[in-house]
């Protein structure tokens, strides 16, 4: 093994135990990831963070602590599986250049899904109750997205004054939609 030039210090027999211990780490990586590439990847990743705090370890306990490390990264790197499976992914919308135009309208008509005859309905009755309630305009730019403050400097007021303002526009706007449900 080629020790790391890290410019770090790492305590005396460190890179002999990382060596002889690495077939056994490699063997277990493999284990906990399923397939041999997913292992790799997961070994790769422990030997580094092991290299990043080895002025931590104890070569007494070496062991131990390259098991631990072991369970850590593969831990983390389950939470982030987890959470990329959660998140949506994203399309671009901007055509690469101009001559992708039709490629684009392809796109987008692709992405369009046409609204049904009740959600239509559903949501022209949303705009007409905000419409009648006391700040249904505050509560139909929080709903595009407006960051409080903006709404704030625009009305000349704080930002907890419009949390306050659409608190009490959501609390009015969930009463008027079910009475006009009833």
């Amino acid at each position: 093994m080629i020790p790391a030039n890290d410019n770090r210090e790492r305590p005396a027999g460190f890179d002999a135990a990382l060596e002889s211990y690495l077939p056994k780490l490699r063997k277990q990586a493999n284990y906990m990831a399923g397939t041999r590439e997913d292992g790799e990847v997961l070994l790769h990743e422990t030997v580094l963070r092991m290299l990043r705090c080895a002025d931590n370890c104890r070569v007494e306990t070496f062991k131990t602590w390259a098991q631990y490390k072991l369970l850590n990264t593969h831990s983390g790197m389950k939470a982030a599986a987890r959470s990329q499976c959660r998140s949506a992914p994203t399309t671009s919308l901007t055509p690469a250049n101009d001559n992708d135009s039709d490629a684009f309208a392809r796109t987008i008509a692709h992405m369009r899904t046409p609204a049904t005859q009740e959600a239509e309905a559903d949501f022209s009755d949303a705009i007409r109750v905000l419409g009648t309630i006391k700040d249904g305009d505050l509560l139909l730019r929080r709903a595009m997205g407006f960051e409080l403050k903006v709404i704030g400097d625009d009305l000349g007021v704080s930002k907890e004054r419009v949390r306050q303002r659409e608190e009490a526009a959501r609390a009015a706007f969930c009463e008027a939609m079910q009475r006009s449900a009833a």
